[in-house]
């Protein structure tokens, strides 16, 4: 089928049954060289022809009563039938288009999204290329989706980015049943792939105490950098912080910090992440929740940033306004990205042989879990823990730790044995 295109239009009189008259719009609408014309009453009343009064038989032209708004009538039918003829050249486009076609269609869309989003359409795009998926949009069933998900599940690709990528489709299916392209979303009878999530692994007791003394270690060796992971890892085990988060730290953000009256009763203040994006990583002015916190500090908290803060004097002076806490004090202006930090880390604890309580060598963000884990098996209420940690509610610090909890109740009631007796 050709381009249908549509005539000005006119407008003529039209005699009605009860003997009134009205205004009629007609259009010519032509395609691949063929004419039809359209006709569209409008519920106009117009004048109709009269017989001279001489009885000569001649008709005189009537007056065009209610041209006006027959034009207005008209053009607006026009403009309709144009825009519904936009629509279904679109959407016989659309359907026309191959799986990985429609899926590019629906990201150009997304004009709005952050570099993190843009970078897993690209990641998508090279998991959707699938010779399973070559078909036409209008062609894909669940069944193909499925056999999809299978062959790349066999082919050895890992669950969480076929994950994503089947997300990704999904979310194109849905937009194109709301776009009208299409009339159903192949993907929602599918259930999206379980990625074999890593356990959390906090440290215990004795691979805390084991960690410190390799920190301690590392703090006494040479070197600047050494001494930033060390003092990167100490606070994100006592604050619970993510690693975007201790990155994004400057001394702005320590009550005193710029000026060195910091004092117990002071809060370390998380307002910027650091976060990797297609340009390099990026500060960020919100933490992962986008929800800003405050920590207080305690003792231990405070001797740290004490301690670190003295590197930094001794190159800027005491006014560390603008300074970053986790960086060499020689480019203290300059944030360490959290990937490089986690870099760093895997190579200082794969030399330790530390283990944490599910048997697996710690990432960085294991430290975050070994706060959690010590504040709850110490007895911070859940509500604390939260907060601390940024968690939208309790709730999802329970589900998250939820086994450490029933450790800990177990220990308070353990310390009941014989009170009651």
């Amino acid at each position: 089928m050709g381009t249908v295109t549509f005539s000005q239009g006119t407008l003529r009189k039209r005699k009605m049954s009860d003997g009134t008259w009205q205004w009629q719009a007609c259009i010519n609408a032509t395609e691949d060289g063929k004419r039809r014309q359209l006709r569209k009453n409008t519920d106009i009343p117009c004048e109709p022809q009269k017989t001279s009064e001489r009885g000569s038989g001649r008709r005189i032209q009537a007056t065009g009563k209610g041209v006006r708004q027959a034009q207005a009538f008209l053009n607006e039918w026009r403009a309709t039938l144009i825009a519904d003829e936009e629509a279904k050249t679109a959407t016989a486009a659309q359907n026309a288009q191959s799986v990985l076609e429609f899926c590019e269609a629906y990201w150009a869309t997304k004009t709005d999204v952050a570099d993190n989003t843009r970078k897993e359409f690209r990641k998508a795009k090279n998991h959707i290329q699938h010779q399973r998926l070559n078909i036409n949009i209008n062609d894909l069933k669940a069944e193909d989706v499925q056999d999809w998900l299978d062959i790349k599940t066999s082919d050895g690709c890992g669950k969480t980015a076929l994950k994503k990528a089947f997300i990704q489709l999904k979310a194109a299916c849905a937009w194109g049943v709301r776009m009208g392209y299409i009339n159903r979303n192949p993907c929602d009878p599918i259930t999206a792939p379980r990625p074999d999530t890593r356990p959390k692994n906090p440290l215990d007791d004795e691979a805390i105490a084991q960690l410190n003394t390799a920190l301690n270690n590392l703090r006494a060796a040479n070197g600047s950098m050494r001494r930033c992971v060390a003092d990167a890892a100490s606070l994100a085990m006592l604050t619970g912080m993510r690693e975007g988060e201790v990155c994004g730290l400057s001394w702005n953000d320590i009550d005193g910090g710029t000026d060195g009256t910091m004092t117990e009763n002071g809060y370390i203040h998380v307002r910027n992440v650091i976060v990797d994006a297609s340009g390099g990583a990026q500060l960020k002015p919100y933490p992962k929740s986008r929800k800003h916190r405050d920590i207080p500090m305690n003792k231990d908290i405070l001797k740290l940033l004490k301690d670190r803060r003295e590197l930094f004097v001794a190159i800027e002076g005491n006014d560390l306004t603008g300074c970053y806490i986790i960086a060499r004090p020689e480019t203290a202006h300059k944030f360490m990205s959290n990937g490089y930090l986690c870099h760093r880390w895997s190579d200082f604890i794969a030399m330790t042989g530390i283990k944490g309580m599910e048997d697996l060598t710690p990432v960085f963000h294991d430290l975050r879990h070994t706060f959690a884990t010590q504040a709850i098996a110490h007895d911070v209420d859940i509500v604390s823990v939260s907060a601390i940690m940024g968690h939208a509610s309790p709730t999802i610090t329970l589900n998250i730790y939820a086994r450490w909890t029933k450790r800990a109740k177990a220990n308070a009631m353990a310390k009941l044995d014989g009170v009651f007796s």
